[in-house]
């Protein structure tokens, strides 16, 4: 059955009714606070089996791809508007508190006003806000609330004027606060946990070779002064032909990275090509060349920037086009874009809890990705999640679940970090049989399977079939945004209620026309996927032949198990010394002991390429022994089996 089911389409309109009915009423409420699209914070909530949203039976929900529910969700936001750490928002700490207890001994305000009336989820790191946080029993939750209470402790002049209501206790509240800030970056750093940048210059015709480029000005998060660093035993290799990457010998390899100390440092001010194995622009359409011309054409007719909202002046023509050409590669009525799929993701999640209220569940794959972890959480409905492509397991959810209730099962098509693929058709007839509303993200297939490139729905001939689809014109296609199709009321809904797409700047049409020509071309001309195919494959068995622990060989996604963070960080430094750019995926993107080196290939990696990854990998893997025949790993059995049974 095609489309919503019968079961739960009357629920949807009659949700939509009575929420036009009160539109008028609500409308402006939004407009009146600073709306954000950050973490609200439900992850203290619990499901109906008393597990907390991210939890299946000891199992984690997703990662940053749903693993950030190892933690409370913090909502606190700096002085430059990102959030200072991941962990529960004073909202959430103020709800799970007993009334009148207190953590950390604070000068008595005057009474606080619910925090829904006066805030939106996130909080402005200031403070009066910190001190209504430092007030609950809870606190201590949040890692960043816990070093404010500590320095405070710490700094008997600092509570003393606090208490004292000092006129300079609030220049001192926030030199606290600094420090806080501070010392949750160090922890960050500790834990392997801190991001670092690395700043590649792409040339159009060059894919996939990179130029890594190392000058110091590039890197903003470098205290002032120091050059651009690299791990010592990193050689600075010139720009110049990309061959002389290719042509690094496995010999060569050893010395190298033997010589790499994470701990020892040196600088580097040369630029170098490498070879990008982790990309996310799988067929190269940033480089097209009709994509480049339709971008050009549409800055010179029309400018830069779309002008405003969807709402205020700031609808194209192309941005109908592009939504016209969406909703026909998905074969469904109408589709609506967004400038991304995260933001896409929560759109649907917002409309869904702005419509359906009362009694509706959501359940979720436990590998679902962070913007659908997320819009979940937004929707402050209860959830429960299946283990992942487990279909017993969601069955079993689905039985248990009221008949009457609205049920909603949202999944991936292709997991973007396990590589693996969802039993698309057989959850499908799941949500129809208990009739459940289907939300299939197809970030990662959208370009590259099926006969139009429309996805795995596309690949198993039932386009349409889902109820929503949510995709990205930022990865096969790209270019750069997200995209929903659906029955056209459904686009409506979420037209007329998504936050995410109400209160944001619209695509620019520069952007739209690319990626308008982008989806044509990719619908056309399936030579550049069949290829990019045929690559993978053949790095897949190369890598199974080398006693690579491959996680999975279903998509052309390639992850190689390393489970320890510093050592995965320490891999991809060796890498990189040796031309290969892969970056190291750590926790919370994936669960402690499954971090992971995640490779993608592109039509034009060629065979050099191949070999010289394959080489490098081999000695790279041996040396720290992680091969197959070195160590014994349950996760890694299904696939060598799978292998061997296909030889």
């Amino acid at each position: 059955m095609h489309g919503i089911s019968k079961h739960f389409r009357p629920r949807v309109v009659a949700a939509w009714m009575r929420h036009r009915a009160t539109a008028t009423a609500t409308a402006v409420a939004p407009a009146k606070r600073r709306l954000s699209l950050a973490a609200t914070s439900l992850s203290s909530s619990k499901d109906d089996n008393g597990h907390a949203h991210g939890h299946a039976h000891g199992h984690m929900h997703g990662h940053m791809h749903g693993h950030m529910h190892d933690e409370p969700q913090c909502s606190f936001v700096g002085p430059d508007g990102k959030p200072v750490c991941a962990t529960n928002t004073v909202e959430t700490l103020r709800r799970s508190c007993p009334a009148g207890t207190t953590s950390v001994p604070l000068p008595e305000h005057e009474p606080m006003e619910t925090i829904e009336s006066r805030h939106p989820p996130v909080m402005d790191v200031d403070p009066a806000t910190v001190s209504q946080g430092l007030r609950l029993n809870n606190a201590g939750q949040c890692p960043f609330l816990k070093e404010v209470g500590h320095q405070i402790k710490d700094k008997p002049v600092v509570q003393a004027a606090l208490q004292s209501r000092h006129p300079e206790s609030g220049k001192l509240f926030k030199a606290v606060i600094d420090d806080a800030l501070l010392t949750v970056l160090k922890q960050l750093r500790q834990q392997k946990r801190y991001r670092e940048f690395l700043y590649f210059k792409r040339s159009v015709g060059q894919h996939p070779e990179v130029v890594h480029t190392l000058h110091p000005g590039h890197n903003q998060f470098l205290p002032p002064g120091s050059d651009t660093i690299l791990p010592q035993g990193v050689t600075s290799q010139p720009h110049a032909n990309a061959s002389t990457v290719a042509g690094v010998s496995s010999s060569s390899s050893a010395g190298h990275a033997a010589a790499v100390d994470e701990h020892e440092h040196r600088s580097v001010k040369q630029d170098r090509v490498v070879v990008n194995w982790c990309s996310n622009d799988y067929l190269n359409m940033a480089h097209h060349p009709s994509v480049i011309e339709a971008m050009q054409r549409a800055l010179v007719e029309q400018g830069a920037g779309a002008g405003g909202t969807r709402n205020i002046s700031g609808s194209n023509v192309v941005h109908v086009e592009l939504e016209n050409e969406l909703a026909s590669l998905c074969d469904t009525e109408a589709a609506l874009i967004f400038n991304s799929c995260y933001t896409a993701n929560l759109g649907v999640m917002e409309a869904l809890s702005s419509t359906l209220k009362g009694e509706t569940v959501i359940i979720s794959d436990q590998e679902n990705h962070a913007s659908l972890v997320q819009g979940i959480r937004n929707t402050r409905l209860p959830k429960k999640i299946f283990r992942h492509n487990d279909l017993d397991h969601l069955e079993q959810i689905l039985k248990d679940t009221p008949r009457d209730t609205n049920k909603v099962v949202v999944f991936e098509s292709v997991y973007s970090m396990s590589g693996t693929m969802a039993p698309v058709s057989a959850i499908l007839d799941l949500c129809e049989e208990y009739g459940a509303l289907s939300v299939i993200d197809e970030v990662h297939a959208v370009g590259l399977y099926g006969e139009q490139g429309a996805g795995i729905l596309d690949m198993i001939g039932q386009r349409g079939r889902a109820d929503i689809v949510t995709g990205t014109l930022g990865k096969a296609f790209g270019v750069s945004g997200g995209f929903v199709a659906s029955k056209r009321h459904v686009i409506d809904v979420i037209r007329s209620t998504a936050p995410s797409f109400i209160f944001t700047t619209s695509m620019s049409p520069v952007v739209a026309a690319g990626a308008l020509a982008s989806v044509r071309h990719v619908r056309q001309q399936g030579e550049d996927r069949a290829v990019m195919m045929v690559t993978c494959s053949r790095i897949k068995q190369r890598m199974i032949d080398a006693h690579l622990p491959l996680m999975s060989t279903q998509t052309h996604i390639m992850p190689l198990l390393v489970g320890e963070g510093s050592l995965c960080k320490r891999l991809s430094d060796e890498l990189l010394a040796l031309g290969i750019y892969v970056q190291p995926i750590n926790y919370p993107s994936v669960p402690k002991g499954e971090e992971l080196l995640r490779f993608t290939a592109g039509p034009k990696h060629t065979e050099k390429h191949i070999a010289h990854l394959i080489s490098c990998l081999s000695d790279v893997f041996s040396r720290h022994g992680l091969l197959t025949t070195q160590t014994t790993n349950p996760k890694l059995d299904a696939v060598a089996a799978s292998a061997s049974a296909t030889q």
